[in-house]
């Protein structure tokens, strides 16, 4: 199978024995569904013109993301009033990231919905308020429409909050609310009986997943007394949630 970095080069429209890769795969579907351009295409050009290399695939990924991005502002300039909603992310690179969204009522058709698109990332190191104006700018839509801003509580965000109010008063700050879940959550750890629950929990998982013959014999258990359920092992907890 390709990779990502190998994805490229000649195609051959013969179905291979190992998949190459989606890119190369949807080229050869379309080519032999009908699509005589690119099959000709595909037949006769030389090596150091296929168009199919990373950097050209990179280029065509932006391309869609530039259209569904305009496409969501187009909806969001429709509703008039939106929301900025962001969060810091890790990318498969370990890279932070700032993503920016945006939340929105679509009154495309009825009944009219509430949405919540992603627009962009921006680089964490550089995340100021005046640089999320620029960006949300940049995309094409009025910061004088904000009306929320749905921001988690880290400072490097809340200075974000307080720098784009001064701009945009009426842009009403709220807590993320998932997060205020996940910190009531972790207070009520200090309580000694979710403690103890808790413990009790952890370690009921602990003595079924480190042998194989009480798991077994958990599964068994299971179908007999539950025969309609469709889980059938001990889910760990999540320490953040």
């Amino acid at each position: 199978m390709e990779f990502g970095h190998t994805d490229c080069g000649c195609i051959s429209l013969s179905i291979p024995v190992d998949n190459d890769g989606n890119f190369r795969s949807l080229l050869r579907y379309w080519a032999n569904g009908g699509d005589q351009a690119l099959q000709d295409h595909i037949e006769n050009s030389s090596r150091n013109a296929m168009h199919t290399s990373p950097r050209i695939q990179n280029e065509i990924i932006d391309c869609f993301g530039q259209l569904i991005q305009k496409k969501i502002v187009k909806r969001v300039k429709k509703s008039c009033f939106y929301t900025v909603l962001a969060d810091e992310t890790t990318d498969i690179s370990q890279v932070e990231q700032f993503s920016l969204c945006v939340r929105y009522i679509d009154d495309h058709e009825e009944p009219y919905t509430v949405r919540e698109d992603f627009l962009l990332f921006v680089p964490v190191y550089d995340v100021t308020g005046e640089v999320i104006e620029r960006r949300i700018a940049a995309c094409g839509l009025d910061l004088a429409h904000i009306r929320g801003q749905g921001l988690l509580h880290e400072r490097s965000i809340q200075r974000c909050s307080s720098t784009l109010k001064k701009k945009c008063p009426k842009a009403i700050y709220i807590h993320c609310v998932s997060h205020c879940l996940n910190l009531s959550l972790m207070d009520s750890f200090k309580v000694q009986s979710v403690c103890n629950a808790m413990s009790v929990i952890s370690k009921t998982y602990t003595l079924f997943r480190v042998s194989a013959k009480r798991t077994k014999a958990l599964e068994e258990k299971i179908k007999e007394l539950e025969p309609s359920c469709s889980s059938s092992r001990i889910k760990t907890r999540c320490e953040t949630r």
